[in-house]
């Protein structure tokens, strides 16, 4: 069960863009372990797979479907989480990431192939495994 003011931060993301400012005002978690959406809320700290399921979760609340793209490692990285969405039938991405590269990302990508050229050619990321569509939880309001 979410408080007033965690519902009134979740009325407050309406969009990608505040999506990732919200995730850019949170601490970066350097924790072995995985939180939950509403954990990220209540705890306001997130590493990259947090920021990515927080995230694909938010955007489902305002209408896209809870998209997440694993960016695999070459071998000199670690592995990359984002939540994609599509607007204007273009690609865009929000992430956690101590790495401004890896976070947000404007819809300006027409397939996800261009998408994961440009972002391969940036950093030294070697493949993408295909977007993973998260099942929707049972009907609610929150997270």
């Amino acid at each position: 069960m979410l408080s007033d003011t965690e519902r009134n931060s979740l009325r407050e993301l309406t969009s990608p863009v505040k999506i990732q400012a919200f995730l850019d005002d949170i601490a970066y978690s350097t924790d072995d372990f995985y939180r939950c959406p509403v954990r990220v809320l209540r705890e306001r700290t997130a590493h990259c797979f947090d920021g990515a399921m927080f995230a694909a979760a938010a955007l489902r609340r305002i209408g896209h479907p809870p998209l997440i793209l694993d960016l695999l490692s070459n071998g000199r990285d670690d592995e990359h989480l984002l939540a994609l969405f599509k607007t204007d039938g273009h690609w865009g991405a929000v992430a956690k990431s101590n790495f401004v590269g890896l976070r947000f990302r404007e819809p300006v990508y027409r397939t996800l192939r261009s998408w994961r050229c440009r972002t391969s050619s940036s950093i030294t990321m070697s493949t993408a495994k295909d977007p993973a569509r998260l099942q929707r939880p049972a009907q609610s309001e929150e997270l």
